[in-house]
């Protein structure tokens, strides 16, 4: 079975999320990064999803929620330094991604996603992800996973409230 390593070679984490753990925040700022300079019909083009994957290497074994953003049939993940673009079907099966499992998955059109920002006043992931999901021995060190629920600053909040988000 081909890995992610296989598609992107050595400089990926393998769904690690080891060394800043960032998928959350780099979403999060992806989205409204499109929101102040796009047009409004390109930056709806872009969807943000928060869903568990299994994990590689040190995290095989491990299921845990990971974020990521879709666009024109693709998955667009730039978590950690990392610039992978995987066709969604790939990048599904390699991560083990279970779409229709209830509480596993969630899809936010931008402007979803930009309100959940400012209701929850952070990147996520928001109340559709339950975290009695995880499986195996849950990454439990800042370097495992990625940190969640990381707030917004107050700039990025005047973002979303200026535009009505």
């Amino acid at each position: 079975m081909k890995t992610f390593r296989h598609y992107v070679g050595d400089s990926f984490q393998n769904l690690n999320e080891a060394k800043m753990g960032n998928c959350f925040e780099v979403v999060g700022k992806a989205i409204m990064h499109n929101l102040m300079t796009m047009d409004e019909k390109e930056a709806n083009e872009y969807e943000v999803v928060h869903a568990f994957v299994r994990g590689e290497g040190s995290l095989e074994g491990k299921r845990f929620v990971h974020a990521w953003i879709e666009h024109k049939g693709n998955v667009i993940d730039k978590a950690n330094g990392n610039n992978i673009t995987l066709p969604i079907k790939v990048y599904y099966n390699l991560g083990q991604v279970e779409h229709n499992e209830k509480g596993a998955y969630a899809k936010y059109d931008r402007r979803t996603a930009q309100r959940n920002m400012g209701k929850y006043g952070h990147y996520g992931p928001w109340n559709e992800i339950d975290d009695s999901l995880h499986e195996g021995a849950i990454p439990d060190t800042k370097r495992e996973i990625g940190k969640q629920k990381i707030r917004l600053s107050k700039d990025m909040k005047d973002i979303l409230l200026d535009r009505g988000e």
